[in-house]
């Protein structure tokens, strides 16, 4: 079953065939489809949201000031308005200027495959998340074309986005594959469900590295772990480096395990 993005088909079969107008009657009225502007064509602050809300395509300041005729000095005022929005939360800028809601994903960005969803679509997660809450799910697209490859849990691909028509979500094209894997760590888990440390077992570099509570994947304490090493963020928790459990080995003090 192939997913659909909130994108329609302009074709002539595409497009549903006209009904008889019945005798007698009234004329339908054509929609508006102007965009509604503010007085002056200096939008309001719901009024850009609500537009920032509607718009699915990439959206810049040029772009939001020609759809509400915005011009001369309004445009300084746009320009503040945007950056008020944007030091509040509300909007996020990406590469290129671009600007959209903060809870939406952006148009591109790099995602990790993490397993195959119901329908039997690969699913993946942004690399890059750093809120408290989980991120939306993504699923990615067949690719197609000669030199197609299936790619694998763990491997990333950089993918242009779009939300699902039918289902909560997003729809993720692979425009590349990212070759090389993450660098990952085998150590051993200190801690519980509110976090902890990754003790490495490679004799030549004993190093720790902080697991916070979104990353610790159900591990106990005490267990022989393999964690993916994080992007470095500009503010690391003791100096240490995060990482994100990824596999789960059993209890390090069981027979089972050699010494390592």
């Amino acid at each position: 079953m192939e997913r659909k993005t909130g994108k329609t088909g302009n074709r002539p079969e595409d497009r549903p065939a006209p009904r008889a107008k019945a005798a007698g009657a009234p004329a339908r009225q054509k929609p508006d489809n102007k965009r509604k502007r503010h007085q002056g064509g200096l939008p309001s602050r719901e009024d850009l949201i609500a537009y920032l809300e509607r718009e699915q395509g990439k959206l810049t300041k040029r772009e939001i000031a020609r759809a509400f005729g915005v011009k001369g000095a309004e445009r300084v005022a746009l320009k503040r308005m945007l950056r008020e929005l944007e030091e509040e939360g509300v909007i996020a800028r990406d590469a290129g200027r671009v600007l959209r809601p903060a809870h939406r994903l952006p148009h591109v960005m790099v995602v990790e495959v993490t397993g195959i969803d119901e329908l039997g679509d690969l699913a993946a997660r942004p690399v890059h998340w750093e809120h408290d809450e989980p991120p939306p799910p993504i699923h990615l697209a067949p690719m197609k074309g000669r030199r197609v490859r299936t790619l694998g849990i763990g491997e990333r691909a950089l993918v242009r986005l779009a939300p699902a028509h039918d289902e909560p979500g997003y729809i993720g094209r692979v425009v590349k594959v990212l070759e090389g894997a993450p660098k990952t760590v085998l150590g051993v888990f200190r801690g519980g469900e509110l976090g902890g440390r990754v003790i490495s077992v490679e004799k030549k570099a004993r190093s720790e590295f902080i697991v916070a509570p979104e990353h610790v994947n159900g591990a106990r304490d005490g267990e022989l772990v393999l964690a993916e090493v994080l992007p470095m963020r500009r503010a690391r928790t003791h100096g240490l480096k995060q990482v994100r459990i990824r596999e789960r080995h059993g209890d390090v003090s069981k027979p089972a395990h050699i010494s390592l």
